[in-house]
């Protein structure tokens, strides 16, 4: 029987070899970058503590006189500064009320013109009121029964007058009578007349029928008046009054008083 061979066995390792393979770290890369990192965060660190150690330094080397004269300083800095800001806090505070007062200003002078406008018969007109419709067959309703009636709607306070809806009645308008009807500042005016008046519908209402006023004066020469009020939707009044040039008349200058 041939002699068997024993199957060669590896050599054993020494244990220091294997204990140092054991030890030896294996490093990713991405521990290589948290480590770089770490040092980096570690060294400004440190430049920070030096400063801040170099800067307490100073103040530490500092007179106390020195201190507090730097106090002295930053407290008058800081006084400046308060009363600068007051002083710009107060500033736009005044041109805020400059600015609200000058805006009340403007508003008033623009209702100022509307009213004006409208009491010159320069700007067109809408509100409640009535309309007076006479009916003059005969022809013989003239001019002072229209000044009648114009008068007591005034009085009753009419606030804007037009008749005809071609003709606005103003302080100035002038009234002439003609064959055939009559004339308001170089209008020729036939019979109907229309009123329209705008103003409280109730009160104008009765003004148009008190004793002795115009309505009687119409019927006494056989002609009729109907009155209508207009309440739920705005009267128009577009007729406007075109001022004549002044030829004597001038604003005065408000210096010279």
């Amino acid at each position: 029987m041939p002699d068997q061979v024993e199957p060669s066995k590896p050599e054993p390792r020494s244990a220091r070899g294997r204990v140092r393979r054991v030890l030896r770290p294996y490093l990713s890369r991405g521990q290589v970058v948290v480590g770089v990192l770490l040092a980096v965060v570690g060294f400004l660190a440190v430049v920070q503590v030096r400063s801040q150690n170099d800067t307490d330094e100073d103040f530490a080397g500092a007179r106390r006189e020195d201190l507090l004269q730097l106090l002295d300083n930053l407290d008058s800095a800081a006084a400046r500064a308060e009363a600068e800001i007051q002083n710009l806090q107060a500033r736009r505070d005044e041109l805020r009320g400059t600015t609200d007062r000058r805006t009340a200003a403007l508003e008033e002078a623009q209702r100022q013109v509307k009213l004006l406008g409208l009491l010159s018969g320069a700007l067109p007109a809408e509100g409640r009121g009535i309309e007076v419709t006479i009916n003059d067959p005969s022809g013989a309703v003239g001019v002072d029964t229209l000044i009648n009636a114009l008068e007591e709607l005034r009085n009753a306070g009419a606030e804007a007058i037009q008749i005809n809806g071609r003709v606005r009645i103003v302080a100035q308008s002038r009234l002439e009578d003609l064959d055939s009807g009559i004339m308001i500042d170089d209008v020729e005016l036939r019979p109907p007349y229309v009123i329209d008046a705008i103003g409280d519908p109730y009160t104008l209402g009765r003004a148009m029928l008190i004793p002795g006023g115009m309505k009687e004066d119409v019927e006494a020469v056989q002609g009729t008046v109907q009155i209508d009020q207009v309440t739920d939707t705005d009267l128009q009044i577009d007729a406007l009054y075109s001022s004549p040039e002044q030829e004597y008349a001038s604003p005065a200058d408000e210096t010279d008083n």
